[in-house]
Parts: C-alpha cells; structure tokens; sequence
C-alpha cells in the first residue's frame, strides 16, 4: 500500500517536471508566432 502511494507521488513529481519543461519551450516559442500544430 506505502510503496503505491510512493511511486503515485514519484509519477506526479516526474509528470509535473515534465510539464513545466513543456511550458517553457511553449512560452519561449509563443511569442514567435509560430504555427506548426
């Protein structure tokens, strides 16, 4: 039960890393107007 609730937050601080990265490639490109979606 302890050990899922540790990889739980492992996942969530490695998701949460992962998703700030994103953010900041998108906040650096954005102002470039770029659209490739």
């Amino acid at each position: 039960m302890q050990t899922k609730v540790a990889i739980k937050a492992c996942t969530r601080r490695y998701l949460d890393s992962t998703f700030g990265n994103l953010l900041m490639v998108i906040s650096f490109v954005q102002p470039h107007k770029v659209h490739h979606w």
